[in-house]
């Protein structure tokens, strides 16, 4: 069974598991370094349509990062996406070098599973838009600050990091 990969910054692999995120999870995560601005909380309600995931590597309950995704209709749309404070990209001497990736292709597999071809949108912040242009070749969705991932980009992200 295929498995996602988490590379560290001298270019070793560790198995990671992409998990439910549950309520509990998020109790600490801003007392952790995580983002204020972001409720993770809301994303663990069984009463919504998001679907609330965190990274582990292999070994360790320690969150490496976090994604919240839905289904919208013809594509995946990523509300949330959060590397732990450690493996953010500004982050010269980060742990995990490519958590962002593992969540979008994790956004971009349930794509794939559901029809939608691995196609995934979402609005960056404004200092990450150039990131995700250079990092992913993510598109802006017409003049809107939204971006979006197609098929090809999907397939190229799945294929580095899940195998």
């Amino acid at each position: 069974m295929p498995d996602w990969h988490l590379k560290d910054r001298l270019n070793h692999v560790y198995l990671a598991e992409i998990v439910s995120m549950v309520d509990s999870d998020t109790d600490n995560l801003h007392k952790l370094g995580w983002q204020v601005e972001f409720d993770w909380s809301i994303y663990c309600q069984s009463n919504n349509d998001y679907n609330a995931y965190k990274l582990l590597s292999i070994h360790s309950s320690y969150i490496q990062g976090a994604i919240a995704y839905r289904d919208n209709d013809d594509h995946v749309y990523v509300d949330l996406l959060e590397s732990a404070p450690q493996n953010r990209y500004r982050f010269k001497d980060r742990i995990f070098v490519n958590v962002t990736d593992v969540l979008l292709g994790q956004a971009c597999l349930y794509s794939q599973s559901i029809g939608y071809d691995g196609f995934v949108s979402f609005v960056p912040k404004n200092e990450l838009i150039r990131y995700y242009q250079q990092r992913f070749n993510a598109k802006f969705i017409g003049n809107s600050q939204g971006m979006y991932l197609d098929d090809i980009d999907a397939r190229r992200i799945i294929e580095l990091y899940y195998y």
